[in-house]
């Protein structure tokens, strides 16, 4: 349902009755699965409120540039941006001691 709420307020595009149905039933079913949840907890909720946020706007940005780039497919797209992080996520990994827990691993560790 976000990513509709995105493409309704970025581009002002509109989805299909039945995809918004089928959204729609799956936000119903989250929430009735959510229900019992009794724990409540705030800083779950802006962790999972901030991840949905950067989601949607990456998926977004794919659809974008996946229609942008008229030769290149989705896939060839998320391939190159993967490619391009890793860089990034290699040093991220390694300042904040995540490849030595990694190497640590009893089932990673030669």
């Amino acid at each position: 349902p976000a990513v509709l709420l995105g493409e309704y307020l970025v581009w002002g595009r509109t989805s299909s009755r039945g995809v918004m149905c089928a959204c729609g039933m799956l936000f119903a079913g989250s929430v009735v699965a959510g229900a019992s949840d009794l724990k409540i907890d705030l800083f779950g909720y802006a962790c999972t409120t901030v991840a949905n946020v950067f989601t949607v706007a990456y998926t977004l940005y794919m659809k974008e540039l996946s229609s942008a780039c008229g030769k290149m497919q989705v896939a060839d797209i998320i391939f190159f941006n993967a490619f391009y992080s890793i860089p990034l996520l290699a040093m991220a990994a390694m300042v904040s001691g995540e490849l030595e827990a990694a190497y640590a691993y009893p089932h990673l560790s030669p």
